[in-house]
């Protein structure tokens, strides 16, 4: 009988550090200060506004305003810093995306907007209620518009690199020590450029403004 009481001493003696463990590690509280790592996904909706402008006179005879739609997705990587509930965070990101418009000119023919590939630098500042997060974002935005001109068998293409600005805000939420989601809203004006296509006569150019708007899902992991 003692030797049976000495076992279960024992193994209850053996047990109890590492369940402790386990317990601690699960109730363990989130924080929200360190490095995170996450993708997302979302849907992206905009405008692209276009003119032809005379080289010579400075003077329109056209311009008009045409709608883009399309899937956005990619990943994002970032730093939280903690002061009681207010946040301050540095965030980047990087997605694949097939917004796109066009429209059907007399001048150019038709017009071909596609933003293929896009990505921000942005800070952010939240307030924290317990696991949740209520931020705003804001920051430099980067794109690649590319453009086509169709007019029967006279095509032009051109692509571009452009800098503008992002900013909105989110709502994320904390539903383990490890893993938080979130929705988030952005407006991104992604600045003009200039082309100036074959397919209409010599002596025009099409300055061209885009902006975009998208509604965004996506998961972190906080390390």
């Amino acid at each position: 009988m003692c030797f049976k009481n000495f076992l279960a001493a024992a193994f209850l003696a053996a047990s109890t550090p590492a369940y402790a463990g386990q317990m601690s590690d699960h109730a363990r509280p989130f924080s929200w200060s360190g490095y995170y790592l996450g993708a997302q996904v979302g849907y992206s909706w905009g405008e692209v506004n276009g003119e032809d402008m005379s080289i010579q006179y400075g003077t329109s005879s056209w311009d008009d305003t045409w709608d883009t739609t399309g899937a956005i997705g990619g990943v994002h990587v970032g730093y939280n810093y903690v002061r009681r509930s207010l946040l301050l965070g540095l965030e980047a990101d990087i997605e694949a995306s097939n917004v796109d418009g066009w429209n059907d000119t007399s001048y150019a023919g038709v017009i071909e907007t596609n933003i293929n590939v896009q990505g921000s630098l942005r800070g952010r500042v939240g307030y924290i209620a317990g696991p949740a997060l209520f931020y705003a974002t804001g920051g430099l935005a980067l794109a690649q518009v590319k453009t086509s001109y169709d007019i029967g068998s006279d095509r032009d293409r051109s692509s571009h690199g452009q800098a503008g600005w992002t900013v909105g805000g989110g709502l994320e939420y904390a539903w383990s020590p490890r893993w938080t989601s979130r929705v988030e809203y952005r407006y991104t004006d992604l600045g003009q450029f200039t082309d100036t296509p074959t397919t209409d006569e010599d002596g025009y150019r099409y300055p061209t403004e885009v902006t975009v708007q998208a509604i965004r899902f996506g998961t972190s992991y906080k390390f």
